[in-house]
C-alpha cells in the first residue's frame, strides 16, 4: 500500500516521529481493514 510506504519512509527519514509513527499506522490498518470489508 502505497500510503503505508510514504508513513515508513517519512520515519525513515526522521520526518515522523516514533510515537506519531505507531499513532498513524493504527488508525491506516483501521482504515484498510473498512476498506477491505466494504470489497466483501
Amino acid at each position: 500500500m502505497e500510503t503505508l510506504n510514504h508513513l515508513i519512509l517519512s520515519k525513515n527519514l526522521g520526518y515522523v516521529s516514533e510515537e506519531k509513527y505507531i499513532q498513524c499506522r493504527e488508525k491506516l490498518e483501521k482504515i484498510c481493514n473498512q476498506i477491505n470489508n466494504l470489497k466483501k
